[in-house]
């Protein structure tokens, strides 16, 4: 019976337009250490909503279009940025969400590749700066790592380009730290897809039992729940709902030092 509901549940999401993944079967020991980390970029390292705003409105303007507001661009973060840039024209044009219609969808990947070119060339330690404490607690895992015969290697996966989190990570001066990173392009899918994460984890021969993700949006925390790692929230972000959303196991922290707290427990305790 759970099963042929489980099924109806799917071809009604199908009809109305979602995407639905096959739920978790997998549960990890809480016997087993933390040995890898991914964490979102935008809006969980890095403080980068005055940037990807003034960038997505410049591109905008560029083309004829009318600005969005602050609220309208932070609610589309959690998409890549072609389908963002279509809910955007869609929204501009009088409907509402997601859209497969032709002539918008064109539209949003031209000028969401406007966009980019605009955005990674902007990136600086002023525009794209991480979050206070946020690197000096990134590098205290990493040092620990060489102190440590528990390894833990950190990873980085934006529905941004990659080259665009290249760049950020290399104005902060920390590109060292992290041992993969991946945008939706390299990634070859985008949050909430879980294919960008277990492409991560199979390129560092981690399993989902030993990886944690931490993103600020719900995208986040689906894609984590999908590929069956364990997940943590980031309330600074553009995402909402997080705590209710049921996507964080490890729950949703509110500063940049609970978080590496948190990760700190996960990395060096056995429970």
């Amino acid at each position: 019976i759970c099963a042929s509901l489980f099924l109806l549940f799917i071809v009604i999401s199908a009809a109305s337009g979602f995407v639905v993944y096959p739920p978790p079967t997998r549960r990890y020991s809480r016997s087993l250490m933390i040995t890898h980390i991914i964490f979102d970029l935008d809006g969980t390292l890095c403080n980068s909503t005055t940037l990807g705003f003034e960038s997505t409105n410049a591109a905008l303007e560029a083309n004829g279009k009318a600005r969005i507001t602050l609220e309208a661009y932070e609610a589309c973060t959690r998409y890549d940025t072609v389908t963002r840039f279509g809910v955007h024209l869609n929204t501009l044009n009088g409907g509402s969400g997601p859209t497969s219609e032709p002539e918008i969808m064109s539209e949003a990947l031209r000028i969401g590749g406007e966009f980019e070119r605009q955005y990674t060339s902007l990136v600086s330690p002023s525009t794209a700066p991480f979050f206070p404490n946020a690197l000096s607690r990134l590098r205290e895992i990493k040092a620990s790592e060489q102190r440590s015969s528990n390894t833990v290697t950190m990873s980085i996966l934006t529905n941004a380009k990659q080259e665009y989190a290249l760049k950020v990570l290399e104005v902060n001066g920390c590109s060292s730290l992290f041992s993969s990173v991946h945008g939706a392009d390299s990634a070859g899918v985008s949050k909430p897809n879980p294919g960008g994460l277990n492409f991560i984890m199979s390129e560092n021969n981690v399993t989902p039992e030993t990886t944690v993700f931490v993103g600020d949006s719900l995208s986040d925390g689906e894609a984590g729940i999908n590929s069956n790692c364990r997940t943590i929230g980031c309330s600074w972000g553009a995402g909402k709902g997080l705590e209710e959303s049921g996507f964080f196991t490890e729950g949703v922290v509110h500063s940049v030092d609970e978080l590496f707290d948190k990760l700190e427990t996960l990395i060096e305790s056995k429970s």
